[in-house]
């Protein structure tokens, strides 16, 4: 991800300012029984063992897109001209994305050579479809998730090769939602000790009371830098666990309060660090599930001319649950990895050697797709146990997978 955001200063620079960096990250795992003290927080390997030239770096991803959406207003700003700006629509949904060779293209003149060229014809609307609009351009980037509809409408275009194979992991579907906390509260620690104040730079893994596969839960708080901001507190089960079927707030403080003693779950008007709002929100949000590990088959298409195309990047490519934490490193490396492509095609004077926008495209898919399946089989197999998943299998599985590993 670095060697993207090393390409536009501006954008590192806000990444260190509003992250925090793995180098000085310390976990604290806290026992439910609140008769147990808190123990001392030990180093967290984020991002592994290995020595490592730079920091990684934790950041909210709403953060990391305030900072993309920052950095286009700057350079929109610089751009007096209306060539090179990015136009950023919300709310809207691909419904037709169409490759129109040259010889149907009769109105598209190319000016310096009076030849008909292709193009790519991409149709969206507004979520209410009362409004569609029309786009034509040299390359379409499908960046849209790995429930892209860029990649649906590729695959009627080319007879259903751009499907998904899809992968095993005991880590697909599992649900997750999310609980906001105060920014440093304390957690209380056993009789006679100071409580715990909880830091920005730090991991907290919070343990509950509870027994039994539908009932024993975590919460895990992830660094943040920003205290304005509440403390986003994980919350990650199996799909039959307890907390899906309470939708009142209220019962689902209550249930709370009963599984973690130590902390302050009682009513706000009893002085619970919890408002009744946010309970009621928690209760209600419907949350998601973390997917299966899966690969598109293909990621470009051009035309018959190879003068126009469509590539696809990120999710829409490759998908997992967030085992290894890469799924925005690996989108930022498919963008590196595109670009370069395109400008070494472009800069090239030798036009022995230069290579059409179809062929960069389809150098582009030969240099990244065999990493995205490598990656996606990776997190198939890495990691898919760490969310302490509950029941006698899977805690079993989890065990022979660590003597697995040790033994080796």
């Amino acid at each position: 991800g670095q060697e993207f955001t090393n390409k536009f200063p501006a954008i590192h620079r806000k990444i260190q300012e509003r992250s925090i960096p793995s180098s000085t990250m310390l976990i604290t795992r806290i026992p439910g029984d609140p008769s147990k003290p808190i123990p001392t927080p030990v180093i967290a390997m984020a991002g592994g063992v290995e020595k490592r030239d730079s920091d990684s770096y934790w950041i909210p991803r709403n953060e990391l897109i305030a900072i993309f959406l920052e950095e286009i207003e700057e350079r929109n700003k610089r751009n007096v001209t209306d060539q090179g700006r990015i136009h950023i629509v919300m709310g809207s949904d691909v419904t037709q994305v169409r490759i129109i060779d040259s010889q149907q293209n009769a109105n598209n003149i190319d000016v310096n050579n009076e030849n008909r060229h292709s193009l790519v014809e991409v149709t969206s609307n507004v979520f209410d479809g009362e409004k569609e609009n029309t786009y034509e351009a040299k390359i379409v980037i499908g960046a849209d998730g790995f429930n892209s509809n860029v990649r649906s409408r590729l695959s009627q275009i080319d007879g259903g090769k751009f499907g998904v194979k899809r992968y095993k992991s005991p880590a697909a579907g599992l649900r997750y939602k999310v609980l906001q906390m105060p920014y440093g509260m304390n957690v209380p620690n056993i009789t006679g000790t100071v409580p715990l104040t909880m830091r920005g730079d730090s991991l907290y893994s919070f343990l509950s009371v509870n027994k039994g596969a539908k009932n024993e839960i975590r919460m895990g708080c992830l660094p943040l830098k920003d205290p304005k901001s509440p403390r986003s507190t994980n919350i990650i089960t199996k799909p039959n666990h307890a907390i899906w079927d309470i939708t009142d707030g209220e019962e689902m403080r209550k249930w709370f309060q009963k599984s973690f003693p130590r902390m302050s779950f009682q009513h706000e008007s009893e002085g619970g660090i919890i408002s009744s709002a946010e309970w009621s929100r928690f209760a209600s949000a419907k949350g998601g599930a973390f997917p299966s590990p899966g690969v598109s088959l293909n990621m470009q298409l051009s035309s018959n001319d190879e003068t126009c195309g469509v590539a696809l990047v990120g999710d829409a490519v490759h998908v997992f649950p967030p085992d290894l934490g890469q799924g925005v490193n690996s989108a930022l490396q498919d963008v590196l990895v595109l670009n370069q492509t395109i400008i070494r095609n472009g800069s090239s004077q030798d036009k022995s050697t230069k290579l059409t926008l179809g062929l960069a495209l389809k150098q582009y898919e030969r240099d990244r797709l065999p990493e995205a399946k490598a990656l996606v089989k990776l997190n198939s197999h890495v990691g898919p146990y760490q969310y302490k998943q509950t029941g006698l299998v899977d805690t079993t599985k989890a065990k022979l997978k660590v003597l697995n590993i040790l033994f080796k």
